[in-house]
């Protein structure tokens, strides 16, 4: 695990969204965004969700399309994107 502690904070860069709290921070001279759960009033115990372990997946997906050589890159993005969102509606 690494420890972002004593990473410099970029207060000028800004992440939008309601999916918890996010900052940016410099690591090995590298801007990096750190994602905190949200805090949902009135709960006083809060779990962590797997949305960050989701976006890996799904950012490797997309590279993985991308560098393969087998099938067209773009109607394979269009086809995975279409079972992403009938997997949604089940």
């Amino acid at each position: 695990m690494i420890n972002f502690t004593d990473c410099e904070i970029n207060n000028f860069k800004y992440y939008g969204g309601k999916n918890g709290g996010k900052i940016c921070i410099r690591y090995n001279d590298e801007d990096y965004m750190l994602k905190f759960p949200g805090v949902n009033e009135g709960i006083s115990e809060h779990g962590y969700s797997n949305n960050c372990i989701s976006e890996y997946l799904a950012c490797n997906i997309i590279k993985t399309i991308e560098e393969q050589q087998i099938y067209d890159v773009k109607e394979l993005k269009e086809f995975f994107w279409d079972m992403f969102i009938a997997d949604c509606l089940v």
